[in-house]
């Protein structure tokens, strides 16, 4: 029996297909089984991203064979390891969860956004908006993510906890976003609906809605991501940072392979976001209910498996005192700097997008930390940190600080650890955040890193040199 034959015979015709049994292909052209030539303008629906029998794609999974096709995720394995930290290197994004396919990918995707939103609120916080005509996958949850009628048919009943959004209203958006909703999923490009751009506007509000009510940004890069809209995903054309993002397809240009990325955000507080952070600095946030206990010690921990490196950690004096007693170990070295924010209130939980002085009344009452150990005592941390061995530093005003912070900063290894402790107001820590938080990114400094991405660092720094500034 011929190929045509053999699949009509045994194979469900889940998909149409064309008339044409394909048998062979190098880079984009293509060869039926009578030898007639094609030029291959569909990619697999975005798959082989280097084109068909790339030679160094073949020769990397050649060489892979060569060890071993499988081993279960009970194990370590370099492929798996080095691909996570070059997914996490080139988005800045923190963890990666791999898996076969974009439809299991924007299953974890789902799952992610809905598990923080149960750790963070509780029940009943479970609803993501996606977008009409979008399309997210074929599995039973997926299907019920995609905003196209024609899909909601026949395998029913569907996954609930989905609404629908026309894409590019703005108006809708905002009105769909009620108090149920943990999420907003989309793609910045739709594939599947008919190859629709999102507007850049509507989806800066989509950014802007998902800070203001501690929703997730979650982008479907499946189609759109590894270097297919000329970035490596196509967010980065829309200048915002998703809290995840998942991706398959073209990944791994025609094996199977899917894979979700997030800015780790099982960890509640999300306490880098309010800057991008340079992808040399490697960033941890403490698992705990609320990013409080065992912040210290984590980040000590961190500092003994590499002792060369500096470990910065930032805490506030509820999450210092919670910790403190990890600072008398004796294994600490030289490599630890840690800058306390000490406003005498256990305040975190009354500080700028804190859910908790929203949606609870009279906090205060309910804060074990209040006014604690010394009430903004000069003299406490400090005899702490002399009698352990760590060199102290303190500030009460503004230039109190700029006459120390660069002794905190200094690059070099010093002959002891540090810790900087920085006497506040939660009035103006408060002030500070809400400013941070809507700064708005300058033309200027638009324009500045569209020059560095051109032609890099180097050449600005030379230009910079050239021009005496």
């Amino acid at each position: 029996m011929e190929t045509k034959e053999l699949d009509n015979e045994y194979v469900a015709h889940s998909y149409g297909r064309f008339n044409t049994a394909l048998s062979k292909g190098k880079g984009s052209t293509v060869y039926d089984e009578s030898g007639k030539e094609y030029i291959d303008f569909g990619s697999g629906i975005g798959v082989t991203a280097f084109g068909l029998c790339d030679n160094e794609w073949k020769a990397a999974v050649e060489m892979q064979l060569d060890k071993m096709q499988h081993v279960s995720n009970l194990y370590y394995t370099e492929p798996c390891a080095k691909l996570a930290k070059m997914l996490c290197d080139k988005t800045d994004m923190k963890k990666v969860f791999f898996a076969n396919s974009g439809a299991e990918a924007n299953e974890g995707a789902i799952k992610f956004a809905r598990k923080y939103s149960y750790d963070k609120y509780g029940d009943g916080r479970s609803t993501i908006i996606t977008l009409v005509n979008s399309f997210h996958g074929r599995t039973i949850t997926t299907l019920a993510a995609t905003g196209q009628d024609t899909f909601h048919t026949v395998f029913g009943p569907f996954t609930p906890g989905f609404k629908y959004c026309p894409a590019n209203d703005i108006e809708k958006l905002n009105e769909m976003a009620t108090d149920d909703v943990c999420a907003i999923m989309f793609e910045c490009v739709q594939g599947e609906g008919g190859v629709n751009n999102l507007d850049y506007d509507f989806v800066k509000a989509i950014e802007k809605l998902a800070n203001e009510k501690d929703i997730l940004m979650v982008v479907d890069e499946v189609q759109t991501g590894n270097g297919r809209t000329g970035r490596y995903f196509a967010y980065e054309n829309f200048d915002i940072k998703p809290d995840i993002v998942s991706t398959a397809k073209g990944l791994a240009g025609g094996l199977p392979m899917g894979a979700v990325l997030h800015l780790g955000i099982l960890s509640p507080l999300r306490s880098w976001g309010y800057f991008p952070i340079p992808s040399h600095i490697e960033v941890y946030c403490n698992q705990g209910g609320f990013g409080i206990d065992g912040n210290m010690s984590s980040l000590l921990g961190a500092s003994l498996v590499h002792p060369e490196r500096l470990y910065f950690g930032v805490v506030g004096d509820l999450s210092f005192f919670y910790d403190m007693n990890v600072l008398g170990n004796h294994h600490i070295g030289r490599n630890v700097r840690i800058l306390l924010i000490n406003n005498a209130l256990g305040a975190e939980f009354h500080l700028f997008k804190q859910i908790n002085s929203v949606y609870v009344n009279d906090i205060d009452k309910y804060l074990s930390a209040g006014g604690h150990f010394g009430r903004k005592s000069s003299n406490v941390v400090k005899h702490l940190a002399e009698d352990w061995g760590y060199e102290y530093l303190s500030a009460s005003n503004k230039d109190d600080f700029e006459g120390v912070y660069e002794r905190f900063i200094t690059p070099e290894l010093t002959e002891k650890p540090m810790i900087f402790e920085v006497f506040t107001d939660v009035n103006d820590e408060n002030e500070a955040l809400h400013r941070m938080y809507f700064i708005e990114t300058s033309t200027r400094y638009r324009v500045g890193e569209l020059v560095r991405d051109v032609i890099g660092e180097r050449q600005v720094e030379i230009i910079k040199k050239i021009m005496k500034r």
